[in-house]
């Protein structure tokens, strides 16, 4: 199990790799619907699910942690979260998901 620095850094590349994922998945779709390019919508729609995972996986562990974490004064054995930029991060990935999704619907 991860402890102290460890963990802290490890929710932190979650966050920042789901925050790049997602204008590289916009980026993607872009290219790919402007070139018809069914292929290129493939990755788009790979990089959409992969940040879509990760910002799940980052709000249910930091609701998990907020949860179990004890109210005793002192320092906190759980990394810190940022629970209202994981929750916007998971919204936007679930929207660039949904429209390469119907991106890749509607070019047939």
């Amino acid at each position: 199990m991860l402890q102290g620095s460890d963990a802290q850094g490890v929710v932190n590349l979650m966050l920042s790799c789901t925050l790049v994922l997602i204008p590289v998945a916009l980026v993607t779709f872009a290219i790919g619907w402007r070139r018809s390019h069914r292929f290129v919508l493939k990755w788009a729609q790979a990089a959409g699910v992969v940040s879509t995972m990760l910002a799940l996986g980052y709000v249910v562990t930091a609701a998990t942690c907020l949860i179990l974490e004890d109210r005793a004064p002192g320092p906190s054995a759980y990394p810190i979260f940022l629970l209202p930029v994981g929750v916007g991060a998971l919204l936007a990935a679930l929207a660039v998901l949904g429209a390469i999704v119907r991106g890749r619907y509607k070019m047939g």
